[in-house]
């Protein structure tokens, strides 16, 4: 059996029905790749938590992590501290009204392709992703955000096409 079997020890079959909408994952004993898709709907509330840091080595959160939960209203990230790779479809196609917390995300160093594309987000702050050197494509692609400063991104060395393309941002800043 593979090291990391996340996606079915996470979201075990019971979830189908989440009565309260909390759902708390703790990721401790997790190494290698977070696979995390298909989070109930009934899902509103979601945190993702290490209660044993030192049992844990998450690497990479993998493809799609909660991909289209257009009924997501807050997540907390928490528990991704020390991640320095995120895969493609990350929170894309989600409308929270709470900005999301990428502080857990300050290890991050390559963000793959579609990150947080055709969300919608009150606020976001990039700055804990000033360590990443490598953005894929469609980053933000039609994303609903009122402002963005893209200056936290000063290690950039490499970024995909459709930067920002078709985004409904109001306000892009980059430098000073």
């Amino acid at each position: 059996e593979p090291a990391n079997t996340a996606e079915r020890q996470l979201l075990p079959a019971w979830l189908s029905s989440c009565p309260f909408g909390f759902l708390v994952i703790d990721v401790s004993g997790v190494r290698g790749e977070l696979l995390m898709k298909g989070v109930p709907s009934c899902v509103r509330h979601l945190a993702v938590v290490c209660s044993d840091p030192s049992e844990t080595s998450i690497t990479r959160v993998g493809d799609g992590f909660l991909y289209e939960h257009p009924e997501l209203t807050t997540v907390d990230l928490g528990g991704l501290a020390g991640v320095t790779e995120v895969g493609d479809w990350f929170m894309s196609h989600v409308s929270l009204p709470n900005s999301v917390d990428l502080r857990p995300l300050s290890s991050v160093t390559t963000v793959g392709d579609r990150f947080l594309a055709s969300c919608k987000l009150p606020s976001l702050d990039l700055c804990p992703l000033g360590s990443v050197t490598t953005i894929g494509k469609m980053f933000l692609y039609c994303a609903s955000v009122p402002a963005v400063d893209l200056s936290p991104l000063s290690m950039l060395a490499s970024m995909g096409e459709w930067f920002l393309f078709g985004s409904e941002v109001r306000t892009v800043t980059w430098g000073e």
